[in-house]
């Protein structure tokens, strides 16, 4: 038969032990419980939709809308439809006023980093001409990317459709050889970890579309 102090000592005990394991439970399993939700993971991707069916901002050309590739125009005076080849790319299209364009440079450059190895091409481009086309070459070098630019010719050619000038920037697109619009992926963040995620994204979804196409 046990004596008060006896049972009180083994209460007291098994709190302790609790408190022990609900501590050891905080120090090793919190930081693994956090690592697999956090928003933050290098994996994770992003969900566009809710900014493509956005009523409240303009997200440029519709998935099948062409692109005309021949009037953006590098700083050597050669089109964009000239240099893009035979193949599939991504283009980003960029303001020089766009505050987010500029912090977004990380997000270009881990996407071309990441596509370049699948023979995918990766440019910056600009659809509302800068006060001088210098101006826009200039930034477009400052995002160091290492990728073409190429910015909307003013001599010439028919004038973009009005989404083109006055959508949201930056804004990514998959274009085929002829411009056309495959897949499409507007906006960025001023949060690192969720421009991470929208890289994420815009690769899986490049990869996946062209593995797809005949």
């Amino acid at each position: 038969m046990l004596t008060g102090n006896s049972s009180r000592l083994k209460s007291a005990a098994l709190v302790l032990l609790c408190g022990f394991l609900a501590f050891a439970a905080a120090k090793y399993l919190t930081p693994t419980l956090l690592r697999i939700k956090s928003p933050s993971d290098r994996s994770e991707g992003f969900d566009f939709n809710y900014i493509v069916r956005s009523s409240t901002v303009e997200t440029g050309p519709v998935i099948g809308e062409r692109i005309d590739l021949e009037n953006l125009k590098g700083l050597d005076g050669n089109s964009l439809a000239n240099t893009i080849g035979e193949h599939a790319a991504v283009i980003v299209a960029v303001s020089p006023e766009c505050g987010v364009c500029s912090k977004s440079a990380d997000e270009m450059s881990e996407i071309r980093r990441r596509l370049e190895p699948a023979g995918i091409r990766y440019y910056v481009v600009s659809f509302e001409p800068a006060p001088l086309p210098a101006d826009f070459f200039k930034f477009a070098d400052s995002l160091n990317t290492g990728a073409p630019a190429f910015l909307r010719s003013i001599n010439g050619g028919n004038p973009p459709a009005p989404r083109l000038t006055t959508m949201l920037v930056p804004s990514h697109f998959l274009v085929d050889r002829g411009g056309v619009v495959i897949s499409k992926w507007p906006g960025s963040s001023n949060t690192e970890s969720v421009r991470q995620r929208m890289a994420n994204q815009i690769v899986t979804d490049t990869l996946k579309a062209l593995s797809a196409s005949p």
